[in-house]
């Protein structure tokens, strides 16, 4: 799908965005906001509703229009559309026979929470990562910033993923300390955790009958780039125009 991509060398300064919904994560556990942010992932996950999500960056677009360009049927259209709108980040508005979409206020707040918890993750120091010293000023230019997003919001689509990553913030654990600071078994922990080392987002070291994991130099150089593309689509994003 060949969709517009902001470009990260040129994002403008960040609209005032509603931020007092708090953090995403409190007390190993997710806020309503938070909830708002993981149920929008969920939706998300879904290569066709970002292909909606980018197309909607530069302002409201008929379900017409939208059918016209994706090729496909006008009730398959509608019914992504609808989902994304129940979720708070469409807005719809009735001009004439038409029915048009815009990415919403609420939409924009709940995009630019999500830019905040993903942007907590970068330049934190990994004592044991073995690796380059942190360059995040020499990020990669050729980016598929559509194909990280999707992954990103894949991997964050399950709350106690959320929780997990929150958790290894700022220090690496093991299994048993994360199954005791969540109150979740060690099963279901490790199950998340094999998930999140498969998208690439952690990374697991041996040390006796222990298994420390820890977010890497490079995920976190992803979730923040992640986050300024966040940052970029709430405040590029246009909403419906104002009424006459």
């Amino acid at each position: 799908m060949n969709h517009y991509v902001p470009k990260l060398g040129d994002i403008p300064i960040r609209l005032l965005i509603d931020q007092t919904a708090g953090p995403l994560v409190l007390r190993n556990k997710l806020t309503e906001e938070g909830k708002r942010v993981k149920n929008n992932c969920k939706l998300l996950a879904e290569e066709f509703r970002l292909g909606l999500l980018h197309l909607l960056i530069d302002g409201e677009q008929s379900v017409t229009a939208m059918s016209n360009h994706f090729g496909m049927s006008q009730p398959s259209v509608s019914y992504h559309l609808e989902l994304l709108k129940s979720a708070g980040l469409f807005s719809d508005r009735k001009d004439g026979k038409f029915i048009n979409y815009s990415i919403c206020e609420s939409g924009r707040r709940i995009l630019g929470n999500a830019a905040d918890f993903f942007r907590t993750f970068d330049c934190k120091v990994n004592t044991h990562e073995i690796g380059t010293p942190h360059q995040s000023k020499k990020r990669e230019k050729a980016v598929d910033l559509e194909s990280m997003l999707l992954a990103v919001v894949k991997a964050f689509k399950e709350e106690m993923r959320f929780l997990i990553f929150d958790l290894l913030k700022e220090k690496e654990m093991n299994v048993g300390e994360m199954s005791d600071a969540l109150s979740k078994s060690q099963p279901s922990i490790s199950h998340h955790l094999a998930l999140l080392r498969e998208a690439n987002l952690l990374v697991m070291r041996k040390d006796g009958k222990h298994n420390f994991y820890s977010i890497p130099e490079k995920a976190r150089n992803t979730l923040s780039l992640i986050s300024e593309y966040l940052d970029s689509i709430a405040t590029k994003a246009i909403g419906a125009p104002a009424p006459e």
